[in-house]
């Protein structure tokens, strides 16, 4: 029994999007930004559901941002070395933006990865 639970049956696993970078070449930190997801198209958005990240022994700043300016940003502890942050709200990028990412400090590699889905 459902219940009154909405029943969604126009998804396609086409606007799901997922992205890992390498362990075995893990983002270094410097001034620019890395690519993550490339654009989605005319109109059609980002949402970032999921984040999760591990740095290497030092703390660092984590920048998420796209063509219309920064996303998010959070302080990775050195202490506890890595994060997950599942978004309650997802984060809604620009229409037709790429995502990136950016760990400021350097001496810090990092392994991200990020999910979520593409709509209007």
């Amino acid at each position: 029994m459902l219940l009154k639970r909405p029943v969604l049956q126009d998804h396609f696993t086409s606007d799901f999007f997922s992205f890992t970078t390498s362990a075995a070449a893990p983002l270094t930190a410097g001034s620019t930004f890395q690519p993550l997801v490339n654009a989605a198209g005319t109109g059609i958005r980002l949402y970032v559901t999921d984040i999760s990240f591990a740095v290497s022994s030092i703390g660092t700043f984590f920048s998420l941002m796209d063509g219309g300016g920064l996303l998010l940003s959070t302080f990775v502890d050195p202490q506890g070395g890595d994060a997950y942050i599942p978004l309650r709200t997802p984060i809604r990028g620009t229409a037709n933006s790429s995502l990136f990412c950016q760990f400021v400090d350097s001496g810090a590699n990092a392994v991200v990865f990020v999910s979520g889905y593409r709509a209007p």
